[in-house]
């Protein structure tokens, strides 16, 4: 089953009058479908496209073009489509660093609809899930990097959300946090909980440790599409075939210019 659906998603920005700076086009007629409890990567290099693409995908900017489906509805359906959607995002994770992170799971599950006992369940299961007991009741101010990855991932699972939209999500994280941030992606939300996830990232090695499929964003456009199995045993070849094909883009490019 296709969890996730995009067909010709073209965005273009466009500058406001008086300003007679030219528009930009961030993606460019891109399409990817995402099975059902799996791991899809997008992966490229910086301003390739992917938080716009991530952003479109959790409703908070419009496609200028293109077909979406989230779970088999239309994305113009927000009301329907943000209950199927958690986002995660490492950049400016608006926590309340003075509360404890158990307060700020309160609130966002408030703003969820979720209060009193079933608010309180729900934190529970997600502080034992990710092993947050020893420090979700200190003051988010005192959190590790690898701490607060955890409790944002809390955060975007308070709805119970089918699919999980993760923006960077290795970004300032030491080696040892990434391994476990690894483990608790692919066994507990994909193997065990049954979730839908895509990432965006331009780390290689997490894209192929956890994948199940990756694709290629450079400069607005989706280039190719492969399974992660391709690259595991031979972790070398995907950074050969990333260089190889950013080469022969901006090789097209230095030839169409000439």
């Amino acid at each position: 089953m296709k969890t996730i659906e995009v067909e010709g998603l073209t965005k273009i920005y466009k500058p406001l009058p008086p300003s007679k700076t030219p528009a930009v086009t961030a993606l460019k007629n891109i399409s990817f479908q995402v099975e059902q409890e799996t791991i899809y990567t997008i992966l490229g290099p910086n301003g390739a496209g992917k938080t716009t693409l991530i952003q479109i995908l959790a409703g908070l900017i419009p496609p200028t073009q293109g077909e979406i489906k989230i779970a088999g509805i239309p994305i113009q359906n927000q009301k329907k489509v943000s209950k199927k959607i958690g986002l995660f995002t490492s950049s400016g994770n608006g926590f309340w660093k003075f509360m404890t992170g158990w307060q700020n799971l309160e609130y966002f599950a408030a703003l969820q609809d979720l209060v009193g006992r079933p608010a309180k369940k729900k934190i529970s299961e997600l502080v034992e899930l990710f092993g947050m007991a020893s420090y979700v009741h200190y003051e988010m101010h005192s959190y590790s990097n690898g701490m607060k990855q955890r409790l944002l991932l809390a955060r975007a699972l308070l709805h119970d959300p089918e699919i999980l939209l993760l923006d960077e999500p290795i970004s300032h994280l030491d080696p040892m946090a990434v391994r476990e941030f690894h483990l608790l992606v692919r066994h507990e939300l994909t193997r065990n909980l049954k979730k839908t996830i895509l990432i965006s990232t331009h780390q290689l090695e997490e894209a192929q440790e956890i994948s199940d499929t990756l694709g290629f964003l450079f400069e607005g456009e989706l280039l190719w599409e492969k399974p992660a199995d391709s690259f595991r045993l031979n972790p070398g070849n995907l950074l050969n075939e990333y260089v190889e094909t950013v080469e022969r883009k901006n090789e097209c490019f230095e030839t169409q210019n000439r």
